[in-house]
């Protein structure tokens, strides 16, 4: 995903797959409309935010002061069974996107009713 800022900087979000393909790219002088173009040679295209939500203060405020219903919390092998479900109940495109294992060095979840509705690692 790319990010363009008012200012003009540009932000490009990346995964492993993606980086494997500059493993020989000198990023010393290296702009963003190079490595856009370096990206499009090994015809790998990144597109941009489709949306970035910004709330008025007041809004924030309420947001954060939400009961939430939802369990967040780190994932262990105790969780399994309830991360096999949602991984089944995913697309294969999801799947392909994520990368999120339960072995990971850190693995969250946000559950609803022992359910999971949502997993995030930090690899």
């Amino acid at each position: 995903m790319t990010l363009e800022f008012p200012s003009g900087d540009h932000w490009a979000i990346i995964n492993s797959k993606v980086a494997s393909h500059l493993k020989h790219v000198d990023f010393s002088n290296l702009n963003f409309e190079k490595f856009m173009n370096t990206l499009k040679g090994q015809h790998i295209f990144l597109y941009g935010a489709d949306y970035i939500f910004y709330f008025p203060e007041n809004e924030k405020v309420e947001i954060l002061n939400l009961n939430y219903n939802e369990d967040i919390r780190p994932l262990t092998q105790d969780d399994s069974v309830c991360f096999s479900t949602f991984e089944s109940l995913s697309t294969e495109e999801d799947l392909d996107g994520a990368f999120v294992e339960l072995d990971h060095w850190k693995v969250f979840g946000i559950l609803e009713r022992e359910k999971s509705a949502l997993n995030i690692s930090i690899t």
